[in-house]
């Protein structure tokens, strides 16, 4: 570990944020796919297509909050770091406001329209196509009300997160896993409800996951949440808020879309395939759920790097931030390492847990090759977050990380679709959409190297009275 940070004082700050930013991420993972892990083992295809198909909803309403999570990152760190507190809770209460009406927005259409959200993904007439489409509305449909909820935890999180309130950020999601089991545990195993109940008990521990957030801020945080604050209209606020972070705000965006579409095409592909169709998609959700799960480890460099680039360069320590990042970026390589490994054992431990796998050589077929593909790509994707969304966001350089994020994903969505077009193999296909990341990561590193990034960028906000 010496060979990796030559800075001991470092390397105890890495893992004194690491530790803890892995343990909420890994948790809040965790706790997003917990139900389908419980749910998932013994259940056909159908099933497992349609909470995949009802997830990418999520995973939609998730990026957009998390755009202002990055944004939330970008400055709160650095206002932070040059203690300017009243700063820190105005950024804090914009993204809160814009957080109610997107909640409000995809709560509306998913109890409105939750077959014709899923039929996206999952376009078959075919019988079991259909099946799938109701399970997945079914579980929508109850699941979205934990978008009410699910969008200001995560604000919460940044908040906590770049205020010194790391641990109370891993203690209420640890609690909330912990919850979230055992509501599931009697809801499944118990009182047999179904889809009904998971989708049920995801939603009461979103719900106690904000309390527990808000209840830690109240209490332990040195900057709290103040009504009196929050309810002042301030339109110069919204206007420099978007104008610092709007590019960024859309560049995720387009890339989320970009994601989407690869789930979108891979239904479109589904539709030329009779009836292992379904099944490949299953196999696809399937290793989505495994995906999630690792990347939490080396995810945990994202935000670390992020809060100790951003206080340093908030601080006008610039030659600090630059060797910072040097050291951190090599541990990376170790945990991209340890994610590629922790891919390819995931193949086996799915398959002797989903009969639905081990049962039909065709799921365990497509699952085989997409877990190799997708191992493939773990050192770039694993270099890609920290360096794009990592130190060069927290820097400022977001025209260059606007641009990439919503230009790369063309690439490879272009060539997935060509690919259905022209009857190209399934695998082929499959692996013409995951190269984004081996796209992008070359350029990130240039981008890197070129230390545009290292410069203080917190301007003061002006504050109400």
């Amino acid at each position: 570990m010496n060979l990796v940070f030559k800075d001991k004082g470092l390397r105890k700050q890495v893992f004194s944020l690491a530790i803890p930013f892995f343990l909420q991420e890994a948790i809040l993972v965790l706790t997003s796919f917990l139900t389908a892990i419980m749910f998932s083992p013994g259940r056909t295809d159908e099933v497992i297509a349609g909470i995949g198909a009802a997830s990418n909803i999520y995973f939609l309403y998730n990026i957009t909050v998390c755009s202002l999570v990055f944004i939330g990152n970008l400055f709160i760190s650095q206002h932070y770091g040059k203690g300017q507190h009243d700063n820190v809770r105005k950024d804090f209460y914009v993204s809160l406001k814009i957080v109610a009406v997107l909640a409000i927005i995809f709560f509306t259409l998913s109890m409105a329209i939750p077959s014709q959200l899923i039929a996206i993904f999952i376009p078959g007439s075919k019988p079991q196509d259909l099946l799938a489409v109701s399970y997945g509305a079914t579980y929508l449909r109850i699941f979205s009300i934990s978008f009410l909820f699910t969008g200001f935890s995560l604000i919460y999180y940044c908040f906590i997160k770049n205020t010194g309130l790391e641990r109370y950020a891993t203690t209420n999601s640890l609690i909330t896993l912990i919850l979230l089991a055992s509501l599931n545990a009697i809801f499944i195993f118990g009182v047999n409800m179904g889809l009904e109940g998971v989708a049920t008990a995801l939603v009461i521990a979103r719900f106690v996951e904000l309390i527990l957030n808000v209840v830690f801020v109240q209490i332990k945080g040195k900057d709290k949440f103040i009504f009196k604050e929050f309810i002042q209209r301030d339109p110069e606020l919204f206007k420099s808020f978007f104008k610092r972070g709007g590019a960024l705000t859309l560049a995720k965006l387009s890339w989320a879309i970009g994601f989407l579409m690869i789930s979108v095409i891979l239904g479109q592909l589904s539709k030329n395939m009779g009836g292992d169709g379904i099944k490949m998609l299953a196999a696809n959700t399937l290793l989505l759920y495994a995906i999630n799960i690792i990347m939490s480890i080396p995810n945990c460099i994202t935000p670390t790097v992020s809060v100790i680039v951003g206080r340093q360069l908030g601080g006008n320590k610039l030659n600090e931030a630059k060797e910072a990042s040097k050291q951190i970026l090599r541990f990376t390589a170790m945990l991209a390492i340890f994610a590629m490994a922790s891919v390819m054992l995931s193949y086996p431990i799915i398959f002797y847990t989903h009969s639905n796998v081990s049962g039909d050589k065709t799921t365990a077929y497509y699952l085989l090759y997409f877990t190799i593909i997708v191992a493939a790509i773990m050192i770039p994707r694993g270099f890609n977050g920290p360096i794009e969304n990592g130190i060069l966001t927290v820097g400022g350089d977001n025209l260059y990380v606007s641009i990439l994020d919503g230009v790369v994903w063309i690439i490879p969505v272009a060539l997935g679709y060509v690919g259905v077009k022209c009857g190209w193999h399934p695998i082929a296909v499959f692996a013409c959409l995951q190269l984004e990341e081996v796209i992008k990561c070359p350029i990130n590193f240039w981008r890197y190297k070129t230390n545009k990034w290292v410069k203080n960028i917190v301007t003061p906000i002006k504050v109400v009275d």
